[in-house]
C-alpha cells in the first residue's frame, strides 16, 4: 500500500463509529426472547412480515435468545415468535426507517399453547439503543401533514436539530441548491442520497442532479455524527431520501396547488417606493399552480400472474409545477439623458450638491460641468455602452434621493416536472430486488445574468430590447438493488445506478441582441477565435460577443453589463456518476459483520468562465488624474479606460476519475445493556484525468534547480541578441 495508490486512508476502530455518511438503506432489526421468568430462551422462531407487501423471512435465536434480521428495507413490519410451551407472541406495527438498527426489545413469552396467540403493538417512537448513531427521520406521514412553500423537500429540514439552511430561493429560483444546508456546522462535506445512490454534481457539492417529488418519498432522513463504517464518500451529515413503493393493494392519491400575488398585501418598500407617474410600485407577479398524481399496487394478471399479490409492485407519481416568480428586484442609477449627451449639470449628489467632472487635461472642472462635443469618444464606443442601459424611471427620495433613478421588479416563468417509476419485486424468499427511475425536467428564464433590466428593456436593438437567459437544468437518474439472502444469516447486497445531469444557459435570440457588431471598432488585445480549438461541444465555444463594461462609482449603484454565464457563448455542464456497491452481511453469533466495496466513476464537462471578448473597467482612479474625471459615466463617454482585460482563451476540461472505497465493521452485542461498534473504511482516489488537457500538475521527481539556473542566465543573452 502506498501513498501515491492509497490517497486517503479513514480508520476508525472505537466504541462509537467515526467513518461517516452512507451508501445503502438497509436497515437491520433485532430483539431478545424471554421466558416468564426473564430468562433468554435459544432456537425461537421469529419470522418477519412485510405488512406493505406480504414478505415473510425467519431467524432462529442463538443462544443470547437475541435474534437478527439483515438488510431490512424501511416499511412497517409484524414479528411473530413460535416455541413450544408457549404462547405465540405478536408484536406488529414495527416502524423501520433507513440505515437504522432497529431493536425490539425484549419480547417476553408467556406459558401456554402454540395455538393461543398474544398481540402487541410496537411503540411509535423508540430511543436508538442497538448503535450509536446520530440521525432524525421525518416519515412519510409529516411529510403530507406539514405543508412547505414550493412544496420544496428541504424545508423539513429545518426541523431538525443541528440542521440551518439560509436558503431563500431555492424553492424558486434555485432548486437542487442545498450549498446553505449545515449540518452540525459542516457546510461543504455533505452528501445526498435518493435510495442509496448519490445525487450530487461533484463540480460544485452542493447542487442536486434530481430531486423526488414530495409525493414519491416515503422517507427523509438526516445523518449527523456517529455513524457506521459503511457511510463514506463524504466528511459531513449525509441526507437520505427512500422513495414509495407499490404495496399489496391499490392506491392513488391527486392534488393540486395554487398561489398567486394577488393573495398578498404589498410591501412597505413598495407602498413608499414611488414611480414617475407618482404611484406604488406594484407587487411582482408571483404565481404557482402545482398538479400532482400518485398511483401504486401490485403487477398482476388475474389467474395467471402474481394472483396473490407478492411478487411484483409498481409505484408511479408526476408532479407538474408552472411558475411565474419573481427574479428580485433592481434598484439603480441608469445614464440620464443629459449625461449620454456629455451634460452633468444636474447631477447631484445625495445632500444636493453638484457632482463635479474634471478636465483630466487641465485639472479643472469642466465648464457649467459640460463636456464639449469635440471632446467626445472618437470611437463612439464609450457612448454607445451608455446607451446600452435604459433611461431612468423613478425618483429617489430621502436616502435614495439622486442615488437611484431605475427601479424594476419583474418575473419570469419555470416550469417543472418531475416524474418518478418503482417496481419492486419478490422473486423468491431469497431474492428480491427494486427498479427505480427518476426525471427532474426544470427550465427557467433567468432574469438579471449580469445586466440590471429586463429583455424589455435598455439593449441597442430598440424596442426588441436585450433577450433573457433560458437556463434549463434536467436531471435524471435509474438505480437497481438485490438482495440475496444465501443463508438466513448471510446476505448480498447489490446495487447499481447513474445519475446525471445538464446545467446550461443560452440566449432565447441566439445572441442577436449582444452581439460585437452592434458597438463597431470596439478596441480588443487580439481577435475573438471563430473556432473553438480544443474540439469540444460548440456550445462551449468562442462567440464575438459585446465585450464587459462597468462604471465603478461614483456614481454609487452604477449600471454594469457582465453576461453571467453566457460572456463567451453558452455555457453546456455535464456531470454524470455511476455508482457501484456491493455489500455482504453475516451474523455470528453475537457479531452482526458487514463488508462492502463502494465504487464510483465520474464524468465532469464544465467551462471556464474566462472573459474573452474582453472587460472594459471605467472606475475613477484617484492616483490617476491624467484619465480620471471623478465619474465613471463621464469617463466612457470620453473614452477614458481605467483597465481592459482580455483572457487568451476559455479552457473547457472534461474530467473523469474513479473513487473506490472498502470497508468492514463489526456490530457487537456484548450483552443486553452494551452494544459496540468497530469498522473501518478505506479510500482509494487517484487523480482526475482531463481529456482536454487543460490540467496543469507540478511533479517534484521532474524539478531540476540546475535547469532553472541556466535558463534564467540564457534569458538576458536572448533578451540582448
Amino acid at each position: 500500500m502506498t501513498v501515491g495508490r492509497l490517497a486517503r486512508v479513514a480508520c476508525a476502530i472505537t466504541l462509537f463509529t467515526a467513518c461517516l455518511t452512507g451508501q445503502t438503506v438497509s436497515s437491520s432489526l433485532v430483539g431478545t426472547v424471554l421466558d416468564p421468568a426473564s430468562a433468554v430462551v435459544p432456537g425461537a422462531s421469529v419470522t418477519l412480515n412485510d405488512l406493505n407487501n406480504g414478505s415473510v423471512r425467519s431467524v432462529v435465536t442463538d443462544s443470547s435468545g437475541l435474534f437478527r434480521f439483515l438488510n431490512v428495507t424501511p416499511g412497517t413490519y409484524t414479528v411473530s415468535v413460535q416455541v413450544t410451551g408457549f404462547k405465540n407472541l405478536v408484536q406488529t406495527n414495527i416502524l423501520v426507517s433507513a440505515n437504522e438498527t432497529r431493536d425490539v426489545g425484549k419480547l417476553s413469552l408467556a406459558l401456554g399453547n402454540t395455538s393461543e396467540k398474544i398481540s402487541v403493538e410496537a411503540q411509535a417512537t423508540t430511543i436508538q439503543l442497538a448503535s450509536s448513531e446520530k440521525s432524525q427521520l421525518v416519515d412519510a406521514n409529516q411529510l403530507k401533514d406539514i405543508t412547505l412553500k414550493g412544496r420544496d423537500l428541504f424545508g423539513y429540514l429545518k426541523l431538525v436539530p443541528g440542521v440551518i439552511d439560509t436558503s431563500t430561493a431555492r424553492n424558486v429560483t434555485d432548486p437542487g441548491n442545498i450549498g446553505n444546508i449545515t449540518i452540525n456546522g459542516n457546510v461543504s462535506a455533505k452528501n445526498f442520497t435518493v435510495d442509496g445512490i448519490t445525487d450530487m454534481d461533484t463540480g460544485s457539492n452542493g447542487t442536486l442532479h434530481y430531486e423526488p417529488n414530495l409525493d414519491a418519498i416515503q422517507e427523509l432522513q438526516v445523518l449527523t455524527s456517529n455513524y457506521q463504517a459503511e457511510f463514506g464518500r463524504n466528511s459531513g451529515g449525509t441526507i437520505t431520501v427512500v422513495t414509495k413503493s407499490g404495496s399489496r393493494d391499490f392506491h392513488g392519491t391527486a392534488a393540486w396547488n395554487h398561489r398567486h400575488e394577488g393573495f398578498n398585501a404589498n410591501s412597505w418598500l413598495n407602498n413608499h417606493s414611488l414611480t414617475a407617474a407618482g404611484t406604488a410600485q406594484p407587487i411582482p407577479r408571483y404565481r404557482y399552480n402545482v398538479e400532482t398524481y400518485t398511483i401504486g399496487g401490485p403487477v398482476t394478471i388475474p389467474k395467471l400472474f402474481n394472483r396473490d399479490r407478492k411478487r411484483l409492485f409498481f409505484f408511479w407519481s408526476q408532479e407538474y409545477t408552472g411558475q411565474f416568480v419573481s427574479g428580485g428586484t433592481q434598484n439603480r442609477y441608469t445614464p440620464t439623458a443629459l449625461e449620454r449627451q456629455g451634460d452633468f449639470s444636474q447631477t447631484l449628489a445625495n445632500n444636493g450638491s453638484l457632482v463635479v467632472v474634471t478636465d483630466p487635461t487641465t485639472g479643472a472642472p469642466f465648464p457649467g460641468n459640460r463636456i464639449p462635443v469635440d471632446r467626445v469618444d472618437p470611437t463612439g464606443v464609450g457612448p454607445k455602452m451608455l446607451n446600452f442601459f435604459p433611461l431612468p424611471n423613478f425618483v429617489g427620495t430621502g436616502s435614495q434621493l439622486n442615488v437611484v433613478n431605475y427601479f424594476e421588479a419583474a418575473s419570469a416563468t419555470h416550469p417543472r416536472r418531475n416524474d418518478v417509476l418503482r417496481v419492486d419485486t419478490y422473486i423468491t424468499s431469497k431474492l428480491s430486488g427494486y427498479f427505480r427511475w427518476i426525471n427532474d425536467h426544470d427550465d427557467m428564464i433567468a432574469l438579471y445574468q449580469g445586466v440590471q433590466f429586463s429583455q424589455d428593456k435598455g439593449g441597442l436593438l430598440g424596442e426588441k430590447g436585450i433577450a433573457p437567459v433560458d437556463h434549463p437544468n434536467p436531471g435524471h437518474g435509474y438505480s437497481a438493488t438485490a438482495t440475496y439472502s444465501i443463508t438466513p444469516t448471510l446476505i448480498n447486497e447489490f446495487s447499481v445506478g447513474e445519475s446525471w445531469n445538464t446545467w446550461a444557459y443560452y440566449s432565447t435570440d441566439n445572441y442577436k441582441s449582444v452581439d460585437r457588431s452592434l458597438i463597431p471598432n470596439i478596441p480588443a488585445l487580439f481577435p475573438i477565435p471563430k473556432e473553438n480549438p480544443t474540439g469540444v461541444s460548440a456550445a462551449n465555444g468562442y462567440l464575438n460577443l459585446l465585450p464587459q463594461f462597468q462604471f465603478g462609482s461614483p456614481p454609487s449603484n452604477s449600471m454594469t453589463y457582465t453576461r453571467v454565464h453566457t460572456s463567451a457563448g453558452s455555457e453546456e455542464n455535464f456531470n454524470t456518476i455511476w455508482t457501484f456497491s456491493d455489500n455482504v452481511s453475516k451474523v455470528i453469533r453475537s457479531h452482526s459483520l458487514k463488508a462492502g466495496i463502494y465504487t464510483e466513476r465520474n464524468t465532469k464537462l464544465q467551462p471556464n468562465g474566462a472573459a474573452y471578448p474582453g472587460s472594459f473597467n471605467f472606475q475613477p482612479d484617484t492616483n490617476n488624474a491624467l484619465f480620471n474625471t471623478g465619474n465613471g459615466y463621464a469617463n466612457a463617454y470620453l473614452g477614458y479606460i481605467q483597465s481592459y482585460q482580455q483572457a487568451t482563451a476559455r479552457a473547457t476540461f472534461n474530467v473523469h476519475y474513479w473513487n473506490t472505497e472498502f470497508y468492514i465493521q463489526d456490530n457487537w452485542r456484548v450483552n443486553k445493556r452494551l452494544s459496540l461498534d468497530f469498522g473501518v473504511r478505506f479510500y482509494n482516489q487517484p487523480p482526475q484525468n482531463d481529456v482536454n488537457l487543460t490540467f496543469s500538475n507540478f511533479f517534484p521527481s521532474q524539478y531540476s534547480a540546475q535547469r532553472r539556473r541556466a535558463s534564467t542566465c540564457r534569458a538576458p543573452r536572448r533578451a540582448n541578441a
